[in-house]
């Protein structure tokens, strides 16, 4: 009799493969539209001031590498947090306003988080699509040319003597 080779290991690596991927896809849609619920408003330099002589502003982040702020800022029609992206120049008023005591400002002199965001939202797909390319060929090969064999029996002919 025949004994036939156990291929458990192969189907639970598939397996998780594909439930790996499939998270993979999932987080990405997710995280797509999580990302649209924080939305950052893009604010003239004017506008800026208007909102530093308002009082407005709460809190500010300064990022001398690109020569922009991030902030958030109180509306004051709907009284919700608004966060605000803007460009600077660096003058007397600018200066003046980021001195106020009431204000968070925090220096940011090189932002090393655009590395993974360019990661993962660039390469990452690209690195998924060569793996799942890779995985296919790989289970194309070890089937040992057996793609053109379906609808031929096995059976081997039986004879007594």
């Amino acid at each position: 009799m025949k004994r036939t080779k156990n291929k458990r290991p192969q189907k639970d690596a598939k397996q998780w493969a594909w439930i790996v991927f499939l998270v993979l896809v999932s987080f990405s849609i997710v995280s797509s539209y999580m990302g649209q619920q924080n939305k950052v408003v893009d604010m003239s330099y004017t506008e800026l001031l208007k909102r530093f002589e308002s009082g407005h502003i709460k809190s500010i982040e300064v990022r001398t590498q690109d020569r922009s702020v991030l902030g958030q800022y109180t509306d004051p029609n709907t009284k919700k947090v608004v966060k605000f992206k803007s460009n600077y120049i660096e003058t007397p008023a600018l200066v003046k306003h980021l001195q106020d005591p009431k204000l968070k400002v925090k220096v940011n002199p090189n932002d090393s988080s655009w590395a993974w965001s360019l990661f993962l939202q660039a390469i990452l797909p690209f690195l998924l699509i060569a793996g799942l390319w890779f995985f296919i060929f790989r289970q194309a090969n070890g089937a040992n040319n057996q793609a053109m064999t379906f609808g031929k029996s096995r059976a081997t002919k039986y004879t007594v003597g």
